[in-house]
This record gives structure tokens, sequence and C-alpha cells, in this order.
């Protein structure tokens, strides 16, 4: 038992460290928030059936936002090719989730309810 003692202990450093070394993750880069901008930019008009009432959304380049001509204050949670996530001054969550590259829908936590969004073409 005490010749094997080293030869064990060897061998479990050398797969601690080869285990390390291929489970090395390669770091993410960020994404390009000039690629993503374009993704959320327009304008989209959405209806909310509980409150029988209609809504114009406008996000900007810079990612800021208009609801009915009135701007939303908040905070980014999350911002990927497939969601914009904000949280409101109250806490609420809204999310914009996309389809095929175009933004689809937009969850209103404060009312639990997730609404297809429309692009409004301008003239």
């Amino acid at each position: 038992m005490r010749n094997r003692w080293p030869l064990f202990l060897s061998a479990s450093l050398a797969a601690f460290f080869l285990g390390k070394k291929v489970l090395k993750k390669e770091p993410q880069s960020a994404p390009n928030l000039s690629d993503i901008s374009g993704t959320y930019t327009g304008t989209w008009q959405f209806s909310n059936p509980k409150e029988q009432t209609q809504h114009e959304l406008t996000i900007y380049p810079d990612f800021s936002i208009k609801i009915d001509g009135r701007d939303l204050k908040y905070q980014m949670i999350e911002l990927t090719a497939e969601k914009f996530a904000m949280q409101d001054p109250l806490g609420y969550h809204l999310v914009i989730s996309t389809n095929d590259g175009q933004p689809a829908a937009i969850y209103d936590e404060a009312d639990d309810i997730t609404l297809p969004i429309i692009p409004l073409k301008e003239n």
C-alpha cells in the first residue's frame, strides 16, 4: 500500500490539472450593441385586451424607449438578439422577445400578460 500512495497522488494531481485545462472555457465576447440595436430599433403597436387599449412602442438606437409618446425610464436587465429585458422604477419587468430576428411580443410583469407587437408602418 505504501508503494502505491505516491503513484495514486501523482495520478490524481495529473488528472486534476488535465481536467482544468480541458474544461477551461474561452471567454465569450460581448455582443455587438450596434447589431443588436438594429434588431430592436423601430416603432410597434400592441393592444391590451384586458384594458381595451392600444399602445405605441418606439425604441431608438441608443435604447431609449417611448410608450405612447412618453419616455420610459428603466434599467436594462438583459440584452441579446432573442430578448431585451428591462425593469421599470417600480420593479416590474418588461421583456421584448424576438422571432426570426424581429421583435414579436412584449411581456408585462405588472399585468402578467404577453402581447404580440406589430411593426407600425410610417407614412
